[in-house]
């Protein structure tokens, strides 16, 4: 894959996206998209390398991830899925380099709220309406000196509501007018300002915030794989009246199952999702 760019109407909203491949051999960047219902999943996988197997391992990752988040509508189980298909693979000599890993960073996008879940360096953003940037995701180095991505370590989560639901609850209320999801390649060389700056004077059009986000990363001296992916969420309706839920702020978490979010019922489990989809998927990667 040496570079995508594509945009979509979205029932969540407007969506637009772009995955360079920039000076390296191999774009080890993934970025998959899933709907299901009025659910809206996005994930991005940054292989930790520059070859085939990181950009295989980014892939898997990013394709089970976004179907088995979108059919929970829970981005913990996603990862965790993605994770116990690639242990699978490994198992099975499918993947060969037991040391290829990815960085992780998905999110759910529901009337709600935004459910996050991350590990290693691709993080997301919120931009709320009066123009303030939120960082509710935490980078951590994907290898060292602890793992932390897609196969191993810690997988961390954070549910953002996008009006308050009411009642005595935890978690942040944002209401969210952009939400940015993208690799280490957009933040080892665009200050959180530069970004700032960007998603404001882009309002309304994800697809020029895309490009703008882009040629600034061109601006530095050296970069390599970028990916980034832009939705812009509609305002809300008024609620006559919202239940009161409970949500996890946000933690680190080895899940040891896939589970669903309490009091929603999916048509299947992340796990099952995963299965079906790895049964399909064939393993070969995109240069």
């Amino acid at each position: 894959m040496t570079s995508m760019s594509w945009q979509r109407r979205l029932s969540s909203g407007h969506f637009a996206a772009r995955c360079e491949r920039g000076p390296r051999e191999v774009n080890a960047d993934y970025l998959a998209l899933q709907e299901f219902s009025y659910t809206t999943a996005i994930a991005i996988c940054d292989g930790t390398g520059d070859d085939y197997e990181a950009a295989t391992c980014a892939r898997i990752g990013a394709e089970i991830t976004a179907v088995a988040v979108a059919q929970t509508g829970r981005a913990i189980g996603g990862v965790t899925a993605a994770r116990e298909a690639l242990t699978d693979y490994y198992q099975e000599g499918a993947l060969y380099a037991q040391d290829a890993a990815a960085t992780v960073v998905t999110a759910v996008v529901t009337d709600k709220g935004i459910d996050l879940a991350w590990a290693g360096d691709s993080v997301a953003f919120a931009l709320d309406r009066a123009g303030t940037l939120h960082t509710p995701t935490t980078p951590y180095p994907p290898l060292y000196p602890r793992p932390c991505n897609i196969t191993a370590g810690p997988i961390h989560y954070r549910y953002i509501w996008r009006e308050h639901p009411g009642g005595s609850t935890q978690g942040e209320v944002i209401d969210v007018e952009r939400l940015l999801l993208c690799s280490d390649g957009l933040t080892h060389h665009v200050t959180n300002e530069q970004i700032t700056s960007i998603l404001l004077n882009t309002a309304g059009d994800p697809v020029a915030a895309c490009d703008d986000l882009v040629e600034a990363v061109y601006g530095a001296k050296t970069y390599g794989n970028v990916t980034v992916a832009v939705l812009d969420l509609p305002l809300l309706p008024q609620a006559e009246t919202t239940e009161e839920l409970s949500v996890t702020v946000t933690g680190a978490h080895r899940p040891a199952r896939s589970y669903l979010p309490p009091g929603q019922a999916a048509p299947a489990t992340a796990r099952g999702a995963a299965h079906r989809l790895r049964r399909a998927l064939p393993i070969h990667a995109q240069g």
